[in-house]
């Protein structure tokens, strides 16, 4: 179970979120758990956000999640400057 440290920020996909002993512990890329304060965060907000790539910072007054738009942005800018270069062979999936 990981536990932010303040100005520690955890980013991934929000797979899972539950609630343990007052602790909200939300999953991040099947891998990690975080554990928060059930009442710093908005959980029926999260639960909207389930699946997405999220951004989990601890401040020195709470925490901060933040929801990126695209998967992976330096990929989406990557792939559309190769749509113009690239046929479709494996090389350049």
């Amino acid at each position: 179970m990981l536990k932010l440290k303040v100005w520690e920020e955890i980013v991934g996909i929000l797979n899972d979120l539950r609630v343990n002993n007052g602790k909200l512990i939300l999953s991040i890329s099947s891998s990690i758990n975080v554990e928060i304060p059930n009442q710093l965060v908005n959980k029926k907000m999260l639960e909207k956000i389930l699946g997405h790539r999220v951004g989990v910072l601890r401040t020195d007054s709470g925490y901060l999640i933040r929801v990126f738009k695209a998967t992976n942005a330096n990929y989406v800018a990557h792939d559309r400057k190769r749509k113009h270069r690239c046929n479709s062979s494996p090389a350049c999936l």
